[in-house]
């Protein structure tokens, strides 16, 4: 019951508040499908938990409801509602029951970063460590910007910069001139000229293994060839020291090479 009454309650403020972003000069208050303009107006994606940055968005929230003039505390309450999902919801009634819709905005938005700001490195790690892989290179960087921006919006330019051009593959910083790049701005135009020659490289790497060489001395040996014989490759002692051509019965030969099969099974594994 009090669910319905709060739906109400904000529903009929939110119809006042579309009296100041409509055109029309009559709105009919009983068309509750006329409170989704509201979204239409608004320059912002409803507010989720689990992907977007707390203070970031309640920070566009708010210049939203400067631009259209929503400055009273109860409009932004009301507002508020209309960009939350189902999970959020949930934090909206309780505050209503608890505080009510006639209350200071300053109270929810003091609940709503507590709630909901991250308190975690996860989103800091994954945008530092966001990399081009394959696809659009301007793609790349206007996503990277976003993910910086949504954990430090205060980041200086040239910062921002050298973070989004870290995550491109080497054949494009190569020519990538540091001192005429500056900004973002600059950074994208120079990635639209190298789109091209991105689209002809293939879609995946496989990075070439790359042998010590201790290990390239080891693939040089040629394999015993009376194990070899019996089945048993890759094994690639000396055949006068092979187990099998040794009499079983040598206790000193047989721990010889016993030793000799542990070390070449290592270097399998290895």
């Amino acid at each position: 019951m009090t669910q319905v009454t709060s739906q109400s309650i904000t529903d009929g403020k939110l119809l006042e508040i579309l009296e100041k972003l409509s055109d029309k000069s009559n709105i009919n208050k009983e068309n509750h499908s006329n409170l989704n303009k509201l979204n239409e107006k608004f320059v912002l994606k409803k507010f989720d938990n689990k992907t977007t940055n707390a203070k970031q968005w309640l920070q566009s929230f708010e210049s939203e409801c400067t631009r259209f003039n929503l400055n009273g505390d109860t409009e932004r309450i009301s507002a508020l509602r209309l960009f939350l999902n189902d999970s959020e919801n949930d934090w909206y009634g309780s505050m209503l029951i608890q505080h009510g819709l006639d209350s200071l905005w300053k109270i929810w938005k003091v609940s709503f970063l507590k709630t909901f700001a991250d308190k975690s490195w996860s989103s800091v790690m994954y945008a530092l460590n966001f990399k081009h892989f394959n696809g659009s290179l301007l793609e790349y960087a206007l996503k990277k910007q976003r993910l910086l921006l949504e954990y430090n919006s205060e980041i200086d330019t040239r910062t921002l910069t050298d973070l989004i051009v870290a995550g491109l593959p080497t054949y494009i910083t190569s020519k990538l001139d540091r001192q005429e790049i500056t900004d973002p701005t600059l950074l994208f135009s120079a990635l639209r000229m190298h789109e091209n020659q991105n689209k002809n490289r293939p879609k995946h790497f496989t990075e070439t293994k790359r042998f010590s060489k201790s290990e390239a001395e080891y693939k040089k040996k040629p394999a015993c060839q009376i194990c070899y014989k019996m089945g048993k490759k890759n094994r690639f002692h000396p055949e006068d020291l092979c187990w099998f051509k040794e009499d079983k019965n040598d206790s000193g030969k047989h721990c010889k090479n016993l030793m000799l099969e542990i070390d070449e099974f290592q270097d399998t594994k290895n």
